[in-house]
């Protein structure tokens, strides 16, 4: 029977190789294979380990590097090979500052620094702004504190000379008055006390010494010399506070000649103390000085002011 194996197939040896071959090539591709193996599983290592980000060098090491090739590069005296190893960067041990760059994601670490200053971080311009004044520290709420009670209205009685604070039936305050010289009316030009339901519109004088002068509603800065005994001026002056009155109700107090806040009726302070409790003014409801600060303090804008004969 002839030999039907294919030439090109040589026989195995008992020692494994096939016949003609040299027996260390295989050692050889089996050290191979372990050396690729070793590598691959380092790289898998080195991905699995947290590696932080590699920090740039400082200027001043990059700057002596390039002068130091250049000066190598420039050197007639150097060899091909000393060149070839200065423009090869030498291999280091890494350390902690300094790792290897291997193209791998790292996570990324916020040091101490940053957690103490969270305001520092990139965000939008509104965002900061917003977390900046949440986090400034607010003040405290004041006490809260009794409130007075409260002053309904305001009753001044032209027979009597006298105003009265009311809150419902209950008579808080009385003070003396001193209502108009030519008694009661409301016609534009009359200087009379005009009657019924108004209200106070504004008041002016806050925080003014005692005594000051106005006019037009306006502090002067000057002073009035106050008179306590039964003096009769000449000039009506309206000193330390003012309470603009308005009339309520129409064609009596409002309206076209009979406003009672067109012909400016106010409660004011004098400097003809002397008078008061009499008709004197020219208008107006006057008060000592020291009773009309009070009254300014207790009574509110828009509080109801009813004037009876």
């Amino acid at each position: 029977m002839s030999d039907t194996r294919d030439p090109r197939i040589r026989p195995f040896s008992a020692d494994g190789a096939r016949a003609g071959h040299d027996p260390r090539c295989a050692w050889r591709a089996r050290a191979a294979a372990v050396a690729v193996a070793g590598a691959v599983g380092l790289v898998l290592a080195l991905a699995c380990a947290d590696v932080e980000p590699k920090r740039a060098r400082p200027a001043s090491s990059a700057s002596g590097t390039s002068s130091a090739a250049g000066s190598g590069a420039s050197g007639s005296g150097a060899t091909g090979s000393s060149a070839s190893g200065a423009n090869t960067p030498r291999a280091t041990a890494p350390t902690d500052g300094d790792q290897p760059d291997l193209g791998l994601p790292t996570r990324r670490t916020v040091d101490a620094a940053e957690r103490r200053a969270p305001l520092e971080l990139d965000l939008p311009a509104q965002r900061v702004e917003r977390v900046r004044r949440d986090a400034a520290p607010r003040p405290e709420a004041p006490p809260t504190v009794a409130a007075p009670r409260v002053v309904d209205r305001v009753r001044v009685t032209v027979r009597d000379q006298r105003l009265q604070l009311l809150s419902g039936r209950e008579v808080l305050r009385e003070y003396p008055v001193s209502t108009a010289r030519n008694g009661v009316g409301s016609q534009v030009g009359s200087q009379r006390t005009p009657l019924g339901q108004h209200r106070v519109h504004s008041k002016f004088g806050t925080g003014e010494p005692l005594g000051t002068v106005f006019e037009a509603r306006r502090a002067t800065g000057k002073l009035a010399t106050i008179h306590t005994a039964p003096v009769d001026l000449p000039e009506d002056v309206i000193t330390t506070r003012i309470l603009w009155l308005e009339g309520l109700e129409a064609g009596k107090n409002r309206g076209k000649g009979v406003d009672s806040h067109t012909r400016f009726i106010y409660i004011h302070g004098t400097n003809e103390e002397g008078l008061i409790g009499r008709p004197a003014s020219h208008g107006c409801v006057r008060m000592r000085n020291r009773d009309v600060v009070e009254l300014y303090e207790l009574v509110a804008v828009g509080t109801p002011v009813e004037i009876l004969e």
